[in-house]
Order: C-alpha cells, then sequence, then structure tokens
C-alpha cells in the first residue's frame, strides 16, 4: 500500500535494518526493500530566543518524510537530502519543546529538542572601577545569563566564566583610561550595561566593609571570608591579609570585592585591626576582629594504678630550661611529674614535638611559631594541664644595617630607585633584574653601593622590618652578581609613607 513503492506479486518482501534502501534478486526479479524510519541526531541551534529562527536538523532516512512538527504544530520544511532538513521555528514562549519528523514509514520524535529562552537582562556590575594594568575581577548580575556565548567590554570581547543563570565572572585585561560598556550575548538576545566601567591609571587602595566570622581561636585556622573593594587588579600580583599585623594564610580571591583566608595563631585579645595590603596600597578595618582563649582547664584528680599500688596523675610542671622561644623555634626541656605518658603538647594552640620524655622530663621542639606570650598545654591518658602563660616567643634580633665594611668614605655619585616591589614579593623579578643592570652600568665607577628597604611605621613589627629589609637585601644582591667586586651595605629607613615602603634605593659611592 506504499504508492511510491514498486509492488511486485511476490509472497516474500525482504526488508533489511539500516538506513538506505537496498535491492536484492528474489528467483531473478528485483525486489525493493521497504523505506526506513527518520531518525534526528542533531538540531542547531537547539536554543531559540522567542521570536524564532532558522533550525537545521541532521540524522537519517529524510528522503520521503512528508510531516514536520514543533510541539504537536505542524511546519513546512525543506529536505535538503537524505541526511539533511531545514525549517524556520516560529515566535513562541519561553520552554522545551518535542520535535517530530514522519515519513511513510513512521515517526521519530526528539523530546526538548528546541528552548526557546527569554532575552538576557543586566541589572549591575562590581566593581565599577578597574585599573588599565587589567586583572580586575568583574561579577555582573542579572537574569537568563546561563546561555551566554560572549561577553563584551567596550568593544573587546573577553573570557567569562558562567555562575548561575544571574551571575557571570571575568577578568579585564590592559586597557587605556576610558569608561566603557559592559555587554552579554545569549541565545535569547543581548543586553547592555552602559558605562559599566571606569578604567584608571591610579593605584586603587582597597577597602574593607566587613569580615566574617569575626572572632576566632587563638590558635588560628579560622576561614573569614572579607567583603569590601578593590582587592584584585594587577597593580598587584598577590593580596595578603593580617590581623594585628601576624598575616593569615590560603588567600582565595573570588572577585574584586570578595575573598578568603585562614586566620593566624595569636595571643587572646579584643578588637584587633584587621589589614589588606595589595599593590594598590593598604586597607585597614580598626578593631574588626577578637581572639578568644579556650577555657583553662585544672588537673584531674590523682588516679591510682598499677600493681605496686602507685599514683598516676595528669601531667604536672615544676620548671623551665627557658621561657623564651625565638619565634623561628627552638627546644625547651620541662621538669615535673607524670611527664612520661604526654600524648599531646601544645604552645598557643600550636602542636609541638616531643623530642624526649621520661616521668620527671620532658623536652619538646618548636617549628616557626608567632610572636606573643603563649599557654602550654599537655594531655597524658589521665588528664590535661594548661599552664598559662609558660613560653614567651620573641622575633629574632633584626640586623638593622649590614656593614661588611667601615662606615663609608667616599663621594656620593648618584642614587637611583631601583624598583618596585608588588603584594609580598620580596625577590626581584626579571624586570626589576634589568632596571638593577641600568642603575649599576649608570654608576659604574662605584665602589661601595648602600641598598634601602623602607617601613611605614617608626617602630615596625618584626615581619614588617624583616620584609623591608629583604627587599633592600634582594637588591644588593643582584647588584653582586653584576659586579662581584661591588662593596654593598643594607639598611633600612623608618617611618616612610606607603608609597616609600613598596620600594627600594641605591645609593653609589665611590
Amino acid at each position: 500500500g506504499l504508492t511510491s513503492e514498486t509492488t511486485y506479486s511476490f509472497s516474500v518482501v525482504v526488508a533489511f535494518a539500516g538506513t538506505t534502501s537496498n535491492s536484492v534478486l528474489w528467483q531473478g526479479n528485483p525486489v525493493r526493500t521497504l523505506p526506513f524510519v527518520p531518525v534526528i541526531s542533531n538540531v542547531s541551534p537547539s536554543f531559540l530566543p522567542l521570536g524564532g529562527g532558522q533550525v537545521t536538523v541532521t540524522g537519517a532516512n529524510f528522503s520521503t518524510s512528508n510531516q514536520l512538527s514543533l510541539r504537536g504544530v505542524t511546519l513546512s520544511f525543506t529536505i535538503v537530502n537524505g541526511t539533511t532538513i531545514t525549517f524556520t521555528a516560529p515566535s513562541d514562549g519561553a520552554g522545551s519543546f518535542d520535535l517530530a519528523i514522519r515519513n511513510p514509514v513512521g515517526t521519530y520524535t526528539l523530546s526538548s529538542a528546541i528552548t526557546y529562552v527569554l532575552a538576557p537582562t543586566l541589572s549591575t556590575n562590581s566593581p565599577t572601577l578597574g585599573t588599565t594594568n587589567g586583572g580586575t575581577i568583574v561579577t555582573l548580575t542579572g537574569a537568563n545569563l546561563l546561555g551566554t556565548s560572549r561577553v563584551n567590554l567596550g568593544t573587546t570581547t573577553v573570557s567569562f566564566t558562567v555562575i548561575s543563570d544571574s551571575k557571570i565572572r571575568f577578568t579585564t585585561p590592559a586597557t587605556s583610561a576610558a569608561v566603557v560598556d559592559i555587554g552579554v550575548v545569549t541565545a535569547g538576545g543581548s543586553a547592555t550595561l552602559s558605562n559599566g566601567i571606569e578604567f584608571t591609571s591610579s593605584a586603587l587602595i582597597p577597602v574593607i566593609t566587613s569580615i566574617t566570622p569575626a572572632t576566632g581561636p587563638i590558635a588560628g585556622g579560622t576561614t573569614v571570608t572579607v567583603i569590601g573593594q578593590f582587592f584584585s587588579g594587577s597593580y598587584s600580583d598577590s593580596i595578603s591579609a593580617a590581623i594585628n599585623g601576624v598575616s593569615g594564610s590560603a588567600i582565595v580571591l573570588i572577585d574584586d570585592s570578595t575573598f578568603t583566608f585562614v586566620t593566624p595563631a595569636h595571643p587572646a585579645g579584643v578588637g584587633l585591626d584587621f589589614s589588606v595590603f595589595t599593590g594598590g596600597g593598604l586597607g585597614i578595618l580598626m578593631g574588626a576582629f577578637t581572639y578568644t582563649a579556650p577555657p583553662v582547664q585544672a588537673p584531674q584528680t590523682p588516679v591510682s594504678g598499677g600493681s605496686g599500688g602507685s599514683s598516676f596523675t595528669a601531667p604536672e610542671i615544676f620548671s623551665f630550661s627557658s621561657r623564651v622561644l625565638l619565634s623561628s623555634g627552638g627546644t625547651i626541656t620541662l621538669t615535673g611529674k607524670s611527664l612520661e605518658f604526654v600524648s599531646s603538647l601544645k604552645l598557643g594552640g600550636i602542636l609541638v614535638t616531643v623530642v624526649t620524655n621520661s616521668a620527671t622530663s620532658l623536652t619538646f621542639t618548636a617549628g616557626t611559631l608567632p610572636v606573643g606570650t603563649w599557654d602550654l598545654e599537655l594531655i597524658n591518658i589521665y588528664g590535661k594541664l594548661t599552664y598559662l602563660s609558660a613560653i614567651e616567643v620573641k622575633a629574632p634580633q633584626v640586623i638593622v644595617e649590614v656593614m661588611p665594611e667601615a662606615p663609608i668614605k667616599g663621594t656620593l655619585i648618584g642614587s637611583r630607585w631601583s624598583t618596585v616591589f608588588l603584594g609580598n614579593s620580596r625577590v626581584l623579578n626579571p624586570v626589576q633584574v634589568a632596571r638593577v643592570g641600568v642603575a649599576q652600568q649608570q654608576f659604574a665607577d662605584a665602589i661601595t653601593v648602600v641598598c634601602y628597604g623602607y617601613t611605614t611605621n617608626r617602630s615596625p613589627n618584626a615581619w614588617a622590618t624583616n620584609h623591608a629589609l629583604s627587599r633592600a637585601t634582594a637588591v644588593c644582591e643582584g647588584l653582586k652578581k653584576l659586579n662581584p667586586g661591588l662593596r654593598t651595605q643594607v639598611r633600612l629607613r623608618f617611618g616612610e609613607s606607603k608609597s616609600f615602603a613598596m620600594r627600594s634605593s641605591m645609593q653609589f659611592w665611590k
């Protein structure tokens, strides 16, 4: 009954499974096989704006197709060849709809083949100010953004990440100072934020709005979320966060206004300042964080044990070989009672290593520790002892001036800034090495070079002093590599401005 096929009066009809028609011989007579059900393998595009559009369907067995329907509505179509059909999808409401193609043998339906999507909208972007050096992480918010195929920053297309249907994140490239539009393109259309972001060549000092949580234990280890502005941008090759001058760790920069970090160990304190340092400068939120100490547990009542009736108790401490440790670490021996079974030893909440122990003596060693006065906590199988303010951790003595020779005698023949150190960098990068080389060539007659580092405080803590000293030392080491015959000195200058604190300089003497 298939009018498009030639019918022979044979009692056997041979049909081959496959995707094309075949001919066989039956008792010397040609026999045509039946056509096959159409197969849809791909629909492009599968996402359309509400106004519809041209669609291409690929698959197999389309040559004899006689009907195409979308959401049950029959549409006109064009058979390009046996594997391709085109049609125009009409306008429709948002949603996913089935596509069906029929031929004389049967119908093939592809569920949710085409999805009509709403046009995107953009409501805000953060930040609205970025640096011309690029590197600013921008978050776009809006609606219907899941199918975004392109993000434009002015006339520049940028890489992006779709976070959700309402959020996109991208990083700005280097550009010139200007105010530009931000645009997105999706299958549903396009949207633009006019004058969405301004680029400036000025350094952007970080601004801190809030930190959550605002309290944590003295042992550190609390993950804190920081909200504010100007945390990203390539003016800073790094970002650091500190509480009361003690640096945190594990910083994760989410976007220009959000990052997380893990708090350092610190003595108990209320209303401590929180600071963020980037290449743009130093931002401070006063009185933002509080460290809380755990409650002190008294030793347990002695517990009898052992066949001889001896008494085992929680550990006790009678004396220390020293009550002071350097922040770089060290070893201390305790004398006391019931020290042989100590299973855990912590200084300021930081686990330290037991080297040897007996009933009356215990020696422990500690690695790098934060500066402060710390409780010592000992635990054995019978109890716990917390010795309050047991050990003071001090910073190593800082050599403010490194002078391998006598004080300088001679003539100052020139001085020069070597470079700006971005973020927490304490080593020379290739650009800085080149600048040091140019300075050395400019004053090639110099016999002695003095390298200066700077701090922002007239009474800096150990971290700031060591930081500035490391930067100045890096410059002198760079000069020594270029000219091993040079005599070098490293000096620090205290109480300089923030812009000076990011720099090092050189004086050339003959």
